[in-house]
């Protein structure tokens, strides 16, 4: 149980920083093609075509992460759901034993509720 909330807690620490990262690269690189651009250091044509490489890594990157993400969150709720049959199971089993002993307990009652009465 510690291990799979331990990955729970690493899964969302790494998609706080995911979305740091996607909510910061974009700034950071149109102000930094700007300057390139505004002082003439590089063309465009360079700006857009590192733009793309930049957005075409970080997708693949990303893409693979989702696809870890989804792969480890499956694999969790497998392990639940094999823990919440047994202990579904350990319920049936206490539920029965419980039944019997009260059974057994009114039985016994009754047989002394007749010896009082003889």
């Amino acid at each position: 149980m510690e291990n799979a909330e331990k990955k729970i807690q690493e899964t969302i620490s790494e998609s706080n920083k995911w979305m740091i990262f996607g909510a910061l690269s974009p700034v950071f690189f149109l102000l930094l093609f700007g300057i390139l651009f505004y002082f003439n250091i590089v063309d465009i044509t360079y700006i857009v075509y590192v733009a793309v490489a930049f957005a075409i890594v970080i997708c693949f990157v990303w893409w693979f992460w989702a696809l870890k993400v989804i792969v480890e969150m499956s694999e969790l709720n497998l392990q639940a759901n094999k823990d919440l049959t047994e202990m579904r199971e350990d319920v049936k089993i206490i539920a029965h034993e419980v039944r019997e002993s009260t059974r057994d307990l009114f039985v016994l009652l009754d047989a002394v509720e007749k010896n009082r009465k003889k």
